[in-house]
């Protein structure tokens, strides 16, 4: 977790320090339909272009008043040593860990039982798909996973792979929503804290598709490394692929309290043999009053 940088704005630290003072309440008011934007951005590397080939990350954003979910996947380049058609993989295991989570967030569970559910259903979908390919499944499934859930009551990041990533906002660490309500935040910031993973695990030889072969969903359960599990709703989230690292100025610019999505797309450099890039991002409305949807 790196210091906190960038001053906030009047308006949002008012928010923060509401949150710090106010009880934590699974049921409140806060609609992150109306008052949070999303949205996502993904863009073929030169690596991958030159070779007249595809881009293999995919990102998914959704939004709703009880919840947002966002989702990264990249697909593995090569598997075996040979070229791959791993986009198929990573748009699959994008879309059905981003709307798992979604569909949890919505029904009221715990980040606990989100990440079960998580797990359940990318067992059931990916373990038939991968005996059907068989022996050339991996060519079609191996990619990383980075998910993010925020919800009026909780937000949650789970790794599989590399990734980046990033939180902001008064969040209690390690509290269940289940827990007992306290008047005081378990864990507050008076100014703007952020959480980033860039390069958190890098070169990691897992993917989705190793974690699923086996059928065992808690084996997929552990898998889904928690990088964040908190108690209240992220003022601002994102995740992304590793082609981050390849671009400065976006990465600097995610860690800001405001942006808009054109200064995103202005900050791209997309140098000689780039990777692929997928960024899903959300934020409060007060953060960006110009929006990212």
């Amino acid at each position: 977790m790196s210091a906190p940088m960038h001053s906030s704005s009047p308006v949002l630290e008012g928010l923060r320090l509401r949150a710090a003072l106010e009880p934590r309440r699974a049921d409140c008011d806060l609609d992150l339909g109306q008052n949070y934007t999303a949205g996502s951005l993904v863009d073929a590397g030169e690596r991958h272009l030159s070779r007249r080939q595809g881009g293999q990350d995919h990102a998914v954003a959704l939004r709703h008043r009880g919840a947002v979910a966002l989702a990264v996947a990249d697909g593995v380049s090569r598997v075996d040593g040979h070229p791959s058609q791993t986009e198929v993989g990573a748009a699959l295991v994008a879309e059905l860990a981003a709307r798992a989570a979604f569909d949890a967030a919505l029904r009221g569970q715990s980040f606990v039982e989100a990440r079960t559910h998580v797990a359940t259903v990318l067992v059931r979908q990916l373990l038939p798909l991968w005996a059907v390919l068989s022996p050339n499944a991996g060519t079609f499934l191996h990619c990383t996973l980075v998910l993010a859930v925020t919800t009026p009551a909780w937000t949650a990041i789970w790794l599989v792979g590399d990734g980046a990533w990033g939180a902001s906002g008064s969040l209690g660490r390690g509290r269940s929503p289940s827990s007992p309500v306290s008047p005081v935040a378990i864990a507050c910031y008076g100014r703007r804290w952020s959480a980033h993973g860039r390069e958190h695990k890098p070169d990691s030889p897992m993917t989705v598709a190793n974690l699923c072969r086996g059928g065992d969903v808690e084996a997929v359960v552990s898998g889904l490394e928690v990088v964040l599990e908190a108690e209240g709703p992220a003022l601002s989230l994102y995740v992304a692929t590793d082609g981050l690292q390849q671009e400065p100025q976006a990465d600097e610019l995610l860690r800001r309290d405001d942006w808009r999505r054109d200064q995103l797309t202005a900050a791209l450099v997309r140098p000689q043999d780039c990777d692929d890039l997928a960024i899903a991002w959300a934020h409060g409305r007060l953060n960006s009053s110009e929006g990212t949807a």
